[in-house]
C-alpha cells in the first residue's frame, strides 16, 4: 500500500476525508495534482512540501511568501526609523537578511520541538512568533 498524505488545514484527517489517486510520475519526477485536490486545498503560485520520515509520506501545503507582506513592513520600519533614501536599498538588504536568518533560527527550534514532540504543531509555532514579536518591540 502507497502511504498517501493530504493538507486540511485546521481539520482532522478522518476516513471519510481521505481521497485517493494513483498518478504518473515522470522521468523529471513531476506528478500531476487533480484540480479537485488542487482547489480543495487552496493551492495558489507555491506549495510547501514536507517529509513525514516515519509515515514515508510526503505532505502538501499551499504557501504564500506576501502573506505577512514582509517587504512592505521592512520599508514602513526603516521609514520610521528615518533611514534616509540614499540608504534605503542597503537598509533593506541588511534588515532582510536578520529577517530571513531569525527564521531559519524559528524553524530549526521547531524542528526540535516537533522531533521531541511530534503534536506540538501549529500551537508551538504560533506562539514561539507571538513570543519573538513581544520581545523585539
Amino acid at each position: 500500500m502507497i502511504p498517501v498524505a493530504y493538507a486540511m488545514p485546521e481539520q482532522e484527517v478522518t476516513a471519510s476525508m481521505v481521497k485517493r489517486v494513483v498518478r504518473q510520475v515522470t522521468s523529471k519526477r513531476q506528478v500531476t495534482i487533480p484540480k479537485e485536490f488542487f482547489e480543495a486545498i487552496g493551492i495558489g503560485e507555491l506549495i510547501e512540501l514536507a517529509l513525514d520520515d516515519e509515515a514515508k509520506a510526503i505532505i502538501i501545503h499551499p504557501y504564500k511568501m506576501d502573506d505577512w507582506r514582509v517587504p512592505e513592513h521592512i520599508i514602513e520600519d526603516l521609514a520610521a526609523e528615518g533611514v534616509p533614501a540614499e540608504k534605503m536599498a542597503a537598509a533593506f538588504s541588511r534588515r532582510k537578511a536578520e529577517i530571513e536568518t531569525a527564521i531559519g533560527t524559528v524553524s530549526k527550534e521547531v524542528d526540535a520541538e516537533l522531533q521531541e514532540n511530534p503534536n506540538a504543531g501549529e500551537d508551538y509555532i504560533a506562539a514561539r512568533l507571538k513570543e519573538l514579536g513581544q520581545d523585539e518591540r
